[in-house]
């Protein structure tokens, strides 16, 4: 893969959680994962709010696989993209629900994947379910390519070694006939 072709990209830490040096398919799939982002030419989206979440959540892989990211440069500091417009439709839609606290948990991702390569890759399937049921009312999160670890890892190993293009299936506001 070309340099230039290289994404930004939004690692949650549940992944950095799961990283450790077990041998469960989860650690497995997570060092895949993380090694192959440092070996491909993608660059991890490093904001404060991603930073303090991996660090209450890293494993040794984790924190050597970071500090190798930051040596190669792939892990350039950004500014905090808080967007208190987007945060404003999230409650009016979402306020007296269930789904309000976990959707503003995980809000800082959707945030810093729309400032940037619009990707996000995680294990948590409720947090996607969340995101792309509102995605119909909130128009900014249908672009949002949010990959699940656990479902099809080949093919999102592959995807990432393939340069991470734009995909619509992945996209949060994709639907198809089953949907």
């Amino acid at each position: 893969m070309r340099k230039e072709d290289s994404k930004l990209i939004v690692i949650d830490s549940d992944i950095t959680r799961a990283s450790s040096e077990r041998n469960n398919i989860r650690a497995m799939q997570s060092r895949k994962l993380l090694e192959t982002v440092l070996v491909v030419c993608h660059k991890f989206l490093l904001t404060p709010e991603i930073l303090n979440e991996w660090k209450d959540n890293r494993s040794g892989y984790s924190s050597s696989w970071l500090t190798k990211m930051m040596a190669r440069r792939k892990s350039p500091p950004k500014e905090s993209p808080e967007d208190a417009t987007l945060r404003a439709k999230v409650k009016k839609l979402l306020d007296n629900t269930n789904e309000l606290e976990p959707v503003l948990k995980d809000i800082h991702l959707i945030e810093g994947a729309l400032s940037y390569d619009k990707i996000v890759i995680s294990f948590e399937k409720e947090a996607h379910s969340n995101f792309k049921r509102i995605s119909d009312s909130i128009g900014e999160f249908k672009p949002i390519m949010w990959l699940t670890l656990s479902d099809d890892f080949d093919d999102i190993i592959q995807w990432l070694e393939d340069g991470a293009p734009e995909k619509k299936e992945f996209q949060l506001g994709y639907k198809n006939e089953n949907t």
